[in-house]
């Protein structure tokens, strides 16, 4: 049960990750670059999209 509650945290916590990149992007592009922050939401996509299928593929045991 353990390896299961910290898989669903580690998820969880990469996924907090995507969002506090997707909000630097935001705060990026509209003070700075608009071009950097894009690059930075597509990085931020990047990381969720990975989340979603490492999720949707591993085996939950």
């Amino acid at each position: 049960m353990a390896p299961l509650l910290g898989r669903i945290l580690a998820h969880g916590l990469i996924f907090l990750l995507a969002l506090a990149i997707f909000y630097a992007g935001m705060g990026v592009g509209l003070t700075y670059n608009p071009i950097v922050g894009m690059a930075i939401w597509i990085a931020a996509v990047a990381v969720g999209i990975t989340n979603l299928i490492c999720i949707a593929f591993v085996r939950w045991r």
